[in-house]
């Protein structure tokens, strides 16, 4: 389907009934709590390399609300002038997940490639209605690792 129009656009806001049924059986907080108990759990079984530094930093989004984000530094060994910047957005379809879950990605980039990786958040739906998940994501893609918007 194309998005061409605002009215089809609009639509992609609207709760698939599919999922509808899915919630009625399970609600989001229970979703999100076996989710997040099958990620921590499988975390311990793929242990992932530590890099030098990790920090949490806030990133100013378009309405005004900071978003969480993870950086991971490489160790100084693996730093050069022209390190890559990997930005991770974790998956879970703007529902389920955090920027937790790219952890053992984010470690494993900094150390084997020497980049810095930053692991974004965006609010969840169905509490936050689209496009507030996919324009959280864009806002804090566009930003520097130093929590400053880059340049539009």
């Amino acid at each position: 389907m194309e998005y061409d129009t605002p009215e089809k656009v609009a639509a992609l806001g609207e709760m698939d009934p599919q999922l509808a049924e899915i919630l009625k059986r399970m609600p989001l907080p229970a979703g999100r709590a076996l989710v997040d108990a099958f990620l921590a759990k499988a975390s311990e079984f793929t242990p992932s390399p530590e890099t030098e530094t990790e920090h949490i930093i806030q990133i100013p989004l378009r309405d005004g609300r900071l978003s969480p984000a993870r950086v991971y530094h490489p160790p100084a060994t693996a730093r050069s002038d022209r390190s890559p910047l990997v930005v991770l957005i974790h998956g879970g379809g703007y529902c389920f997940g955090n920027n937790e879950q790219q952890a053992g990605t984010a470690r494993a980039a900094a150390q084997l490639y020497g980049a810095t990786c930053v692991a974004i958040s965006y609010r969840l739906a169905p509490a936050h209605a689209f496009p507030a998940a996919p324009l959280d994501a864009l806002d804090a893609a566009s930003c520097s690792p130093a929590g400053r918007p880059a340049a539009r």
